[in-house]
């Protein structure tokens, strides 16, 4: 038998070189790969950072309580043709869909903000009012957000189709259609508002399959759901003006027609007002809440009114901004005090049925 020779100690130095260049090669992948993942994540986060707190959150808050809400959702058929069941309410499994429909919520936002933000009025109109957005700060160009809606818009459909929210998704995409591409945004404040408050209650009837499950019929709204969504409707389109208080510098610099500039900032701002107070009283009046949950909505609207007629800049608009989606979330939250301190229909419809 011959000898097994030994390596040379120049081989063995060799192949520890070639070691750590694998090594260094491997790691110098992986840091590029987490630095290009931080930096899109992030410009994800600043795309959608202006509607976190207005749209996402209540978004969300609107489909946990309407799922939580047996009064907004229709009875389901049975096997016996002549009967009907009543929803089953489940917490836990409610909760456990919340991640879902975050996803759902959060991936159409993502659609909504790269369609819009990279319109050149928009752009010019973020350099003013929001310079940190990802476009105007130089984080992503026109070009490659249209590319990344191009890819990212088949994906999303595809993730609502799995998400349970087939259906409601393209009425979404229509009204998105009609804003950004058709000049939506560019027309009349009235037209602006219709066309966002049509969004924003898409989104909120979207949500709520998700939030159920694959439930069938158990997600489908009743009578008192789709009146609702209709009251709510109503409430945005008349009070949307108040995002409009803060942007009155962009928004001049490129023409835009939102009410402030259109009938002045006193007008606009006496308009959200008075919108408010008709529809905190009309909502608690629809759903026969307690006197506590009327103090509650008023100590909102108090803090709305003197935030809007007190201080009129920029920082102080971008203050009542979220004043009133606290005020809206507010609003989602009334038919769980019904649902938990009543019995029946909401006041006003009983009393329209049976008066």
């Amino acid at each position: 038998m011959s000898k097994l020779r030994k390596p040379s100690s120049s081989s063995l130095v060799r192949s520890r070189r070639k070691s750590r260049r694998a090594g260094n090669w491997v790691l110098n992948y992986l840091s590029t790969l987490l630095n290009h993942t931080t930096y899109n994540l992030r410009t994800i986060y600043l795309l959608t950072y202006s509607d976190i707190h207005q749209f996402i959150l209540p978004t969300l808050l609107f489909g946990l309580t309407a799922s939580l809400s047996p009064s907004l959702l229709s009875p389901t058929p049975t096997p016996h043709p002549t009967q009907t069941k009543t929803p089953q309410i489940s917490l836990t499994s409610t909760l456990l869909n919340t991640p879902r429909a975050l996803l759902w919520i959060w991936s159409n936002t993502i659609i909504c903000d790269l369609c819009n933000q990279r319109h050149p009025e928009s752009i010019r109109e973020d350099s003013v009012n929001k310079p940190y957005r990802p476009i105007p700060s130089g984080r992503l160009s026109a070009e490659q957000a249209r590319r990344w809606t191009l890819y990212a818009l088949p994906f999303t459909y595809a993730l609502s189709v799995a998400l349970g929210a087939a259906r409601e998704t393209p009425v979404m995409y229509i009204v998105l259609w009609m804003l950004d591409e058709l000049g939506g945004r560019e027309e009349h404040w009235a037209i602006r508002n219709i066309l966002n408050a049509s969004g924003f209650v898409g989104c909120c009837v979207g949500i709520v399959p998700i939030f159920r499950g694959h439930g069938g019929g158990e997600a489908k709204f009743s009578m008192v759901g789709w009146a609702w969504c209709g009251m709510i409707c109503g409430v945005i389109t008349s009070t949307l003006q108040v995002a409009d208080l803060r942007d009155q510098e962009g928004d001049r610099a490129i023409g835009r027609k939102t009410m402030p500039l259109v009938v002045g900032d006193g007008v606009a701002r006496w308009s959200i007002v008075g919108a408010t107070v008709f529809w905190s009283l009309a909502c608690c009046r629809f759903w026969g809440v307690r006197w506590q949950v009327w103090v509650l909505e008023i100590s909102i609207n108090v803090l709305l009114v003197r935030r809007l007629l007190r201080e009129r800049d920029a920082r102080a608009d971008a203050v009542a901004y979220k004043i009133w989606g606290v005020w809206l979330a507010s609003l989602y939250l009334l038919p769980l005090w019904y649902d938990t301190t009543s019995g029946g229909l909401p006041l006003a419809l009983s009393d329209y049925i049976h008066g």
